[in-house]
C-alpha cells in the first residue's frame, strides 16, 4: 500500500510539473533542462510535495510572472501591512483588495514563498515549511490558474483520483483537497 501511496504522489508531481510547464509555456518559452532538473528531483528521496512548490515557484518566477510581494499592486503601500492578500500580480493591502479576487495569505508564506525563489534547489528541499506548505501549493495553483487563464487540470486529476481511491494513508480519503500530494 505505501508503494501505492508513494507512486501516486510522484505521478500527481510529474502531472502538476508538465501541466506548468505546458500551459505557462504558452506565454514564454520554458527551457527543458529547468523542467528536467525539476522531474531529476523526484528521483531522490526528496518529498514529492516540497519538489511541486519548488519547481512551481521556480516556473513562475523563470516566466517572469512572479507576484510582487513587497508593496500593494494597487496603491503601492509597503509591505508588511496588516491581512495581506494575493490579487493579481501581488500583494494587495486590505484597503485595496477586491472580494472574491484576491487570496488571503499570511505573512509565513509571503516570506516562505520569498526564500524559496532565492535560495538553491537543495536549499529549498531542505527549509522547513511544514505549517505552510498548504497555503504555498494554493497561492500557486492561484498564480498559475491566472496565467493560464482557468484552473490547472492536473488538480481536477487528482482530485478525481483521490475520490476514486478508497484509502490514502490509513484515513479515508473524501473531501481531501491538496494541489500537492
Amino acid at each position: 500500500m505505501q508503494k501505492q501511496l508513494a507512486r501516486r504522489k510522484r505521478l500527481n508531481v510529474d502531472i502538476v510539473v508538465t501541466e506548468f510547464a505546458n500551459r505557462t509555456a504558452q506565454k514564454a518559452p520554458v527551457d527543458k533542462e529547468f523542467c528536467s532538473r525539476g522531474l531529476r528531483a523526484l528521483e531522490g528521496s526528496r518529498p514529492p510535495a516540497r519538489v511541486a512548490i519548488a519547481f512551481g515557484v521556480r516556473c513562475v518566477e523563470a516566466l517572469g510572472h512572479r507576484p510582487r510581494l513587497d508593496a500593494c499592486v494597487e496603491c503601492g503601500r509597503a509591505y508588511p501591512f496588516p491581512r495581506p492578500a494575493l490579487g493579481d500580480g501581488g500583494l494587495t493591502c486590505e484597503a485595496c483588495a477586491r472580494p472574491g479576487a484576491a487570496l488571503a495569505i499570511s505573512p509565513a508564506t509571503i516570506g516562505a514563498f520569498e526564500r524559496l525563489r532565492s535560495v538553491s534547489w537543495d536549499e529549498a528541499f531542505a527549509l522547513p515549511l511544514a505549517r505552510v506548505e498548504a497555503e504555498l501549493s494554493a497561492l500557486l495553483e492561484a498564480q498559475v490558474a491566472r496565467l493560464i487563464g482557468h484552473p490547472t487540470r492536473s488538480t481536477k486529476f487528482q482530485q478525481e483520483l483521490r475520490r476514486l481511491s478508497p484509502i490514502s494513508e490509513g484515513r479515508a480519503v473524501a473531501g481531501e483537497a491538496n494541489l500537492y500530494p
